[in-house]
């Protein structure tokens, strides 16, 4: 055999080799916190779905590092926001809709990269306090921040403390907050600020528009907010250059467009920051659910309802219940049953774990009370304290024969029933169909009963 042939062999082997590494891998990257990272995924399934390798880029923590990356060829593909573009373009916050995307889409353009059409929802920052804490500081909007009795303690992002137009330094001056005590925190770390909003370490966070503790947390927002530019439209960034390479990426994300509103993306963010699923797996959920890549099929547990009364749902005592149940069982789907009786839901199955005083596990109908069979007591997560409303006027609560609970079985009448011995024997009880205070101030003013037992935390 002459070496001729074999040289031959290897060069074509060579080409065989070059040609199974020739297919383009697509870099994808987002921004350090959960929202922009789950919009990458759905971004990465996207362009997947065409046959198409991508390669996930470590999340960028700093302010601008994506965009910078992305104008110097080393990241393909990531999803930013019109206002913060709009910022980085020294342009003004302010501008409409229209004009704000014409102005991206052409300052882009000339620097080598496309803009596509916004994904449907609004992210823009937002300021939100407890109840409490609006309570106690009469805070109705933004404008009363300047107003309040201490120094605030505000929480805010690190991308929020460096945004180079309509940050922090700016919220300061605007809204009167130069005696403010600022914590800072990493753009990872960020929903960490919501649990110091909760445990009373913060009074104020500075979060986004999408941010699922808002409504699960049952917070006040604070508005009209000066902190907003009226355009945070989510928009995916890819280098022109790809586009041209592979146009079949541009038809995949387009796709994308207009198909996620807020309501939407908050509920993608619950799943991950407050059920512990992974980001890849509910963008992919999303994704499936709109018909836009093939569904994947997955065992997935039960939800685990956590029953309270009506009034107690976002209370911090339920908040921390929640938090706690979340932490101890990532990734499972915990939700707040709503139920007048909460340890009946338990009993019947609609929930497994309820939050109630402690004579809600008591029968009353057993001497001496008991422990209603099939419960167990598992923790003291706050306290809760007996409150008798009555009409204004000389007479002592404990005068009336006519006491208004909540309904039969919740944790009200269930106390009332068991001191009902030590009750003068002419007390009547009268439940409500609700348990709060206010049912019970009906039936005070209504003339249904003479006093009205609220059981509940204080406030």
């Amino acid at each position: 055999m002459t070496r001729a042939p074999v040289v031959r062999s290897l060069a074509l082997a060579v080409l065989v080799l070059l040609g199974g590494c020739a297919q383009t891998e697509v870099r994808v990257g987002s921004k350090d916190f959960t929202e922009n990272r789950i919009v990458a995924e759905m971004l990465i399934a996207l362009i997947e779905d065409q046959g198409i390798r991508t390669v996930r880029i470590p999340a960028f923590s700093e302010p601008g590092a994506a965009f910078a990356s992305l104008r110097a060829g080393t990241l393909d593909v990531y999803p930013d926001y019109v206002a913060t573009l709009l910022a980085r373009l020294g342009e003004p916050p302010d501008l409409g809709r229209d004009e704000a995307r014409t102005i991206v889409e052409t300052a882009l353009f000339e620097v080598g990269l496309s803009a596509f059409a916004p994904l449907g929802f609004d992210d823009g920052y937002v300021a939100v306090t407890t109840r409490d804490v609006a309570r106690s500081e009469g805070l109705g909007g933004i404008e009363d921040l300047a107003d309040t009795s201490k120094p605030l303690r505000i929480g805010v992002s690190q991308g929020f403390a460096r945004r180079p137009d309509n940050g922090l330094d700016e919220a300061i001056d605007s809204l009167g907050l130069q005696d403010a005590v600022i914590e800072i925190a990493p753009t990872a770390g960020r929903a960490g600020l919501y649990d110091d909003l909760v445990d009373g370490s913060l009074d104020l966070v500075v979060g986004f528009r999408t941010d699922p503790q808002i409504l699960d947390y049952k917070l006040v927002l604070l508005g009209p907010s000066e902190l907003e530019a009226p355009n945070y439209d989510a928009i995916p960034l890819v280098r022109s250059a790809l586009l041209e390479e592979q146009p079949e990426i541009g038809d995949a994300l387009s796709a994308l467009a207009g198909q996620i509103d807020t309501a939407a993306m908050r509920q993608l963010v619950a799943r991950v920051d407050l059920d512990g699923a992974p980001p890849r797996t509910v963008a992919r959920d999303a994704l499936s659910g709109l018909g836009l890549i093939p569904a994947a099929p997955r065992p997935t547990a039960p939800p685990l309802g956590i029953a309270m009364t009506p009034s107690e749902v976002g209370e911090i005592p339920a908040v921390r219940t929640m938090r706690a149940a979340r932490l101890a069982l990532p990734g499972r789907d915990i939700d707040p049953v709503a139920a007048e009786a909460p340890v009946d839901a338990v009993l019947a199955g609609d929930a497994r774990i309820a939050l109630v005083p402690a004579a809600a596990l008591f029968d009353p109908d057993i001497e001496p009370p008991e422990i209603r069979p099939g419960l167990v007591s598992l923790a003291a997560p706050a306290r809760s304290f007996v409150h008798m409303l009555a009409p204004a006027g000389p007479a002592p609560p404990t005068q009336g024969s006519r006491i208004a609970t909540g309904p039969v079985g919740s944790p009200s009448h269930t106390l009332a029933r068991i001191a009902a011995p030590w009750l003068p024997p002419e007390t009547e009880l009268v439940p409500l169909p609700q348990a709060d205070a206010a049912a019970g101030a009906r039936a005070l003013a209504d003339g249904q009963a003479d006093r009205a037992l609220i059981l509940a935390s204080l406030g």
